[in-house]
């Protein structure tokens, strides 16, 4: 099993989940209000402005997860390609085990 970790603003959450369902994902669980520092490497001093973004976790089979991966890639490009900048959102893998 894999876990995703995917941030994003949410101005991009209803074209995010999309591709979440069209994936084949049913569930997930969404923490909104979440806060990032050190965007781009840098680690600004405190107090900042904090954006807001959301978190969502996806845990799904290899199979499932790697298909996953491959269709948020392609968003990824897609979006890139029409804004022509960074887009706000960042997906991280890890290895996931269900114990309870």
């Amino acid at each position: 099993m894999k876990k995703l970790a995917i941030v994003c603003k949410e101005e991009i959450q209803d074209d995010l989940w999309a591709v979440l369902t069209e994936s084949g994902v049913k569930r997930y669980t969404v923490i909104g209000n979440v806060t990032r520092r050190g965007i781009d490497d840098t680690v600004p001093p405190a107090p900042v402005t904090e954006e807001e973004y959301l978190l969502l976790n996806v845990v799904l089979m290899d199979e499932q997860a790697d298909k996953t991966i491959q269709a948020l890639r392609t968003f990824h490009d897609q979006m890139l390609a029409i804004h022509g900048h960074k887009i706000p959102l960042e997906v991280n893998v890890q290895a996931c085990e269900v114990i309870l």
